[in-house]
């Protein structure tokens, strides 16, 4: 959304803004068509509890991610 394309302008170089878009326009649209696919099969195989289990992983490495790259100060 507007928020994170905001970010995105706010911390990337200019030169590195194509990139950084571009990026967030594949992680977009890879959650966006393998999300559904895989949190159904996930249900389907194991109940609704692993559907919030399987996102744990997911969720520490984005966190790792962001706390790696973010500018200090």
């Amino acid at each position: 959304g507007p928020t994170i394309q905001a970010l995105l302008i706010d911390v990337t170089p200019p030169g590195r803004r194509g990139a950084a878009f571009g990026m967030l326009t594949t992680a977009n649209s890879a959650g966006n068509g393998g999300g559904p696919v895989i949190g159904s099969a996930v249900l389907a195989s194991f109940g609704v509890q692993a559907v919030f289990l399987a996102t744990a992983p997911a969720f520490a490495v984005a966190a790792w991610v962001v706390a790696r790259i973010r500018p200090r100060g």
